[in-house]
């Protein structure tokens, strides 16, 4: 009745997730219960007792939640009124550090508070991380710009953090994180990549879509040739370059090519790839980094062979050369026929 009191004067109390107004007396649940923001089946009760992390709730709003996790893929508590994102991860943050036990991490699918309430995660977990990290700095106690329902949420979010700590039987403490919402980043902003991300000032801003980096941006890609012929027995450095130095990984589809140094499939920016041709054909090299792949072919031995000064030369095959020596002879031998015939017939 004290640290949630609608500070629009009416003397209810406001309904977290939702801004119901209810009570304020204690009608053991009937109108209203103890949302426990970090749920009990995730080690919850570890921290209990803490008013700052349990929160009056509308009886069918808090069934509503059960025990789920934040995030997309769980439960999302601005559902209803969108400040209460941020205000739920600070709380969480909050419990994580009052009881270092309890951790705060990503999941990687769905916890949907069901089947004994683990749900294949570890028991104090809390997630999602990198969610909450982002919902932090958009919903922001500081942020007088917010108006209506997500107004009042933030002001009872500020309200409850001085009773806490001030009011006759509080605790005695503040939330930091209401405080200090960057606290958040520096404790847990190195986390992963996407934490990194947000932390990093990379921020999408409420009920916006995320704008991935384009894939031509995330890792450009050049190699030193589109197109090669190589000879039977001659060997070609083929080099991938990235704007980032970053691993290129090389895939290619025939086996007209021995590649010497090919062993991991792998490269740095700017290693050559040695390619001796051994056999006619033609092989397409792609080398891929990040999202980025781009390709050449190479054309070996057919028709191709070394001259002296190391250029290629266009071969004349055996069966041609054989043919046009009989076609020669041939035309020879016809020559000297019509020359004899003729020398005759002028003795006559």
């Amino acid at each position: 009745a004290k640290s949630d009191i609608d500070p629009d004067g009416s003397g209810k109390i406001i309904g977290f997730y939702d801004n119901k107004k209810v009570g304020p007396g204690w009608d053991s649940g009937s109108t209203w219960n103890r949302e426990h923001v970090w749920p009990n089946v995730r080690d919850g009760d570890k921290v209990e007792d803490d008013a700052h992390m349990v929160r009056p709730a509308a009886v069918s709003t808090n069934s509503d939640r059960g025990s789920k996790g934040y995030g997309s893929d769980s439960y999302d508590p601005g559902e209803f009124v969108p400040y209460y994102r941020g205000a739920a991860a600070r709380i969480i943050f909050y419990a994580a550090i009052a009881d270092t036990s309890l951790k705060v991490v990503d999941y990687s699918f769905p916890y949907n508070g069901v089947s004994g309430g683990n749900h294949g995660y570890d028991v104090g977990t809390m997630g999602s991380l990198s969610e909450m990290l982002k919902w932090n700095l958009q919903y922001l106690p500081s942020d007088t710009t917010f108006t209506g329902a997500n107004d009042l949420a933030r002001r009872t979010e500020l309200n409850r953090n001085e009773v806490i700590q001030t009011a006759s039987g509080g605790q005695g403490n503040r939330n930091p994180f209401i405080d200090h919402p960057e606290y958040a980043c520096k404790i847990w902003g190195d986390t992963n990549d996407k934490t990194r991300a947000i932390c990093g000032g990379q921020v999408t801003p409420p009920d916006e879509p995320d704008d991935p980096l384009p894939p031509d941006e995330s890792h450009p890609i050049t190699l030193n040739i589109e197109s090669k012929n190589l000879a039977i027995g001659e060997s070609f450095d083929l080099i991938a370059t990235t704007l980032d130095s970053s691993d290129v990984n090389w895939v290619y589809d025939e086996y007209t090519c021995e590649i010497l140094n090919f062993g991991t499939f792998t490269t740095r920016s700017g290693e050559p790839l040695k390619v001796t041709a051994i056999k006619n054909g033609t092989t397409t090299f792609t080398a891929t980094s990040g999202s980025n792949s781009v390709s050449c072919t190479i054309v070996c031995g057919t028709g191709i062979y070394p001259n002296d000064d190391g250029k290629n030369k266009t071969s004349v095959p055996l069966p041609l050369i054989i043919g046009i020596a009989a076609g020669v002879v041939l035309i020879a031998g016809v020559v000297v026929l019509v020359v004899v015939l003729t020398r005759k017939k002028k003795r006559a």
